[in-house]
């Protein structure tokens, strides 16, 4: 599955710098050679592989650079941000979690359902780098279909991980829309007093606007 999806953005934005190279290479051998953005945004963030996860909300945040490598207008772009890169669980779903639940609240044997869901927060710097295609609508206004690969660290689980990073970008003179997909590789468990959760891979929704000069 992540392969097939890696394998088909990664087409899309070959066939559309293919096709687009005529029409744009040769009216903006003027695309900027490098450029330096600001980032921020929302996203939406849960463990894939574990029982009914729950999508957390969390505030995106940092900075990136891009550098023209070809010609035409194609560029690869280096970010660093700050995401909050867990997830919300329903306590109920499974004897794993009551035994949280039975932790946090007691042990009698209605206290689970006290909580109908908790959050295990992974604040994390990630690194992401893509390849980015831009199609001039005109002087002013850019679409730029993107794909690539992202590198993370958590604090809350003291781990790495590694996935895909795929979507589109759009943008209007200075100011710059992104909207994607990260597609995490790695299990991602809690630190040993957490034993009792299951590992879950990252997988989440991004939406962010920034600046680019």
């Amino acid at each position: 599955m992540k392969s097939n999806i890696r394998l088909t953005m990664t087409a899309l934005l070959l066939t559309f710098a293919v096709a687009a190279n005529a029409r744009f290479n040769a009216a903006k051998t003027d695309a900027p050679p490098v450029y330096f953005g600001l980032r921020a945004g929302v996203g939406a963030s849960l463990y894939t592989n574990i029982d009914d996860p729950v999508a957390l909300a969390t505030p995106i945040g940092g900075i990136a650079l891009g550098f023209k490598v070809a010609k035409m207008p194609l560029y690869l772009e280096l970010s660093a941000l700050y995401m909050n890169m867990g997830s919300k669980v329903k306590a109920w779903e499974s004897r794993h979690y009551r035994r949280y639940d039975d932790h946090h609240f007691g042990t009698s044997s209605d206290s689970w359902q006290k909580a109908d869901r908790f959050t295990i927060d992974n604040h994390s710097v990630m690194v992401p780098i893509v390849a980015t295609y831009r199609f001039y609508a005109n002087d002013h206004i850019t679409i730029e279909p993107f794909t690539g690969l992202y590198g993370s660290y958590g604090f809350g689980n003291k781990r790495v991980d590694f996935g895909l990073r795929e979507g589109a970008a759009f943008g209007f003179g200075i100011l710059y829309v992104n909207v994607g997909v990260n597609v995490g590789l790695v299990g991602q468990n809690r630190v040993e007093k957490d034993y009792w959760l299951q590992d879950g891979q990252h997988g989440s929704l991004f939406l962010g606007v920034g600046l680019n000069f």
